[in-house]
């Protein structure tokens, strides 16, 4: 069938105009939200409740955000993200009726806000992979952003007086409120980059720009020293080197698998002199404490395993992670339970813990029938890799809060159930290079 055959009217010149700059307003929407990631931290506007230090001028700018791309009927709410927000309104609603005082509702609003806030990233990371152009917008302004937060980075981490000090000197926080943030920050920029700031540009030169691009915010990880996130990142490159074996840059598998077995080679034969360095002596604080069994982490398991069963299945309800069961309450470092996983257990039970957990799996199960998993397996192994390493993480940070991840998984997530068809020509697959998303059910293979 020939296109000349299809019925399309060619947009009025008015039509042309408003499409173009609601085109720009998008793009450049999208852009400063990447950009200004790293500002998460460091603006006093934002909601007012004290304590809510993640809430800021950033998501205010991502609601500002969704409002352009549901005025150009890009917004995308799937029936995945409607549960997770019933999930926790249900938990909202627990946590109102268990609370027993103003602080109990105070911490109860404020999980409530962090974590919706959490799930609008989400959702305008899957309302951004209906349009290739959004999705380079994005890498776009991620890669700036990290950039000038390298700036900073680099700068505290060799002069002798930090632009932004941290309360520890071996540490560096970044613009960001401690050494943790900024190592998630970096660890969540480099998935987005990894995975996704490549694959739509056809020049070589610019794809190897962007995949060396991703490397740098690594460093943010170890500046912050989060022992945790330097775990995951091992768990995903040793999952990668093992299933992305023959299947994905063949040419780079060698030199990537050399590199990592000279490191760790060097690590054992120089064990005595890493175990002195800061970040050395941090893993091996880690290793004694587990191995005593009277880490934080492993008395936090044990509390939050007891307050689960307790409150099973409706959970606890927001906000109160801190009422631990069995007298346990003592091993808080903060107002919520420091996993993840255990976190969403214990406030939003069965209920908010499979809502979390279906917004993951569909995009690890899903074939991918679109431009990204047509052009190259890589992209597929990359972002399942990595949205396992996430998970990893989890085990010991709040990744389900944290919004530039939750921002990626937003866009995995759509990206794994879309098609790629010519909006002229529908269920024709588009060549690399010819990005046009449209959501929709992914056809069976066959």
């Amino acid at each position: 069938m020939s296109t000349a055959s299809l019925p399309y009217t060619a947009p009025s010149a008015s039509t042309r105009t408003a499409v173009s700059a609601a085109s720009f307003a998008e793009r450049a929407a999208v852009f400063l939200v990447g950009l200004l990631l790293p500002a998460i931290a460091i603006s006093p506007w934002g909601f007012a409740m004290g304590g809510l230090s993640r809430a800021t001028m950033v998501d205010v700018m991502v609601l500002l955000t969704l409002v352009v791309l549901l005025a150009s009927r890009r917004l995308r709410v799937d029936g995945y993200a409607i549960l997770y927000a019933a999930s926790l309104v249900f938990a909202l609603v627990l946590g109102f009726g268990f609370g027993t005082s103003g602080t109990d509702v105070r911490w109860t609003a404020i999980q409530f806000i962090a974590l919706s806030m959490a799930l609008c990233y989400w959702v305008l990371g899957a309302s951004i992979a209906r349009s290739p152009a959004l999705i380079k917008a994005l890498m776009a302004g991620v890669v700036a952003g990290f950039l000038w937060e390298g700036v900073i980075v680099l700068h505290d981490m060799i002069m002798p007086a930090a632009w932004f000090p941290e309360a520890d000197s071996r540490r560096t926080q970044g613009t960001f409120r401690n050494g943790g943030q900024l190592a998630n920050y970096g660890f969540s920029a480099a998935g987005l980059v990894l995975c996704y700031g490549w694959p739509l540009w056809k020049k070589r030169s610019t794809r190897l720009m962007m995949i060396a691009s991703a490397l740098f915010p690594l460093l943010f990880v170890i500046a912050g020293s989060r022992r945790s996130a330097m775990a995951a990142l091992l768990f995903w490159l040793m999952l990668y080197l093992a299933i992305g074996f023959r299947s994905t840059l063949k040419k780079a598998y060698p030199i990537i698998l050399i590199a990592t077995v000279g490191i760790a080679a060097w690590l054992i034969s120089n064990w005595d002199t890493f175990s002195q360095t800061y970040f050395g002596s941090r893993a091996m604080d880690a290793y004694e404490q587990v191995e005593s069994g009277e880490s934080t982490f492993q008395l936090q398991f044990a509390a939050a395993m007891d307050t689960f069963w307790e409150w099973f299945p409706l959970g606890a309800g927001l906000g109160r992670g801190n009422y631990m069961t069995g007298g346990h309450a003592m091993v808080m470092q903060s107002w919520e339970i420091h996993n993840g996983h255990l976190n969403i257990a214990v406030e939003s039970g069965l209920f908010g813990l499979v809502a979390f957990y279906a917004l993951v799996i569909k995009a690890l199960l899903h074939r991918w029938h679109n431009d990204f998993g047509k052009s190259t397996r890589a992209v597929r192994i990359l972002t399942f890799t990595f949205l396992l390493a996430g998970m990893v993480f989890m085990i010991h940070n709040r990744l389900h809060r944290d919004r530039g991840f939750m921002l990626f998984m937003g866009l995995t997530s759509a990206i794994a159930l879309a098609v790629s068809s010519d909006p002229r020509r529908s269920g024709t697959p588009l060549q690399h290079g010819q990005p046009v998303l449209i959501l929709r059910r992914t056809p069976k293979a066959r």
